[in-house]
C-alpha cells in the first residue's frame, strides 16, 4: 500500500495515511491478513504462573477493613496533616470477617467526626476511615 502525502500539510503525512500506516503496522506483509497473537514465553510462564498464584492468594487472605462512607463526614472540611509529619494514633480498626482490633497507625486527615488513618500491613499501605472517637495519640 502506498501511502500519499497530502500538498495542502506541505510535507507532512495527512489523517488519512497516518490511519493507514497505523492500520497497515498491524497486518502482515501483504496486508492481507492479520499476524498471529502474542503467546506466552513458555521459558518463564512456570515462574510467573506461580507468581500470579502466590498474589492471588495473599490478597485474598488479607483481611478487609471496613470504612465509613461520605455521608459520615459531614459539612466540616477534612484537615489534612503534612505528608511527612503524621501524627502516631492508636487506631481500633473494625474488620469484615473478623473483630475489632487496635493496632497502631498514622493520622493522615481529620475532622469533628471522623479520622483518615493509615497504616503499613503484609500487602502495602492501607487508608480507612473511622469514628474520631475510635482514635487515640500515641506517644
Amino acid at each position: 500500500m502506498r501511502h500519499v502525502r497530502d500538498r495542502a500539510s506541505a510535507g507532512r503525512w495527512s489523517s488519512a495515511a497516518r490511519r493507514r500506516r497505523r492500520i497497515g503496522s498491524t497486518l502482515s506483509a501483504g496486508g492481507r491478513t492479520p499476524r498471529p497473537p502474542v503467546t506466552k514465553n513458555r521459558r518463564y510462564e512456570a515462574h510467573y504462573d506461580a507468581l500470579n498464584d502466590q498474589r492471588i492468594v495473599q490478597g485474598t487472605s488479607r483481611r478487609r477493613a471496613c470504612t465509613l462512607g461520605k455521608d459520615a463526614y459531614g459539612p466540616q472540611p477534612i484537615e489534612w496533616a503534612p505528608r511527612g509529619q503524621l501524627p502516631p494514633v492508636w487506631v481500633w480498626i473494625t474488620w469484615a470477617d473478623d473483630p475489632a482490633s487496635r493496632i497502631p497507625a498514622e493520622a493522615s486527615g481529620w475532622n469533628d467526626r471522623v479520622v483518615i488513618v493509615e497504616w503499613e500491613d503484609d500487602g502495602g499501605r492501607r487508608s480507612v476511615v473511622v469514628w474520631r472517637n475510635a482514635v487515640a495519640r500515641r506517644h
